[in-house]
């Protein structure tokens, strides 16, 4: 799922275009959704592949990148930790 936007701003030359296209990006990019997530263990959570975490709302469940992940095993037995984000434009 890609989020499209389209704006009508005017701009005279291509350096304008290019600061106004920069612009947008960054705003769009402040949307960045970033989360630490804990669950019983999975083996197959690695950092740099892409999970689906779903059943936490229409706007936040999805599919998300994995940044880092730590494996456990203590007294409550396998656990996972871990850090993901998904970009403001569109889902990974």
């Amino acid at each position: 799922e890609i989020e499209k936007s389209e704006h009508d701003f005017p701009v005279c030359n291509e350096e304008d275009a290019k600061a106004l296209a920069k612009a947008l990006l960054m705003k769009a990019n402040n949307s960045l959704i970033e989360g630490s997530c804990e669950c019983i263990g999975i083996p197959e959570l690695r950092s740099g592949t892409n999970v689906l975490i779903e059943g936490i709302g229409k706007r936040f469940s999805g599919r998300y990148y994995i940044k880092s992940v730590k494996h456990s095993i203590g007294d409550g037995g396998y656990t996972n930790s871990f850090e993901v984000r998904r970009g403001g434009i569109g889902t990974i």
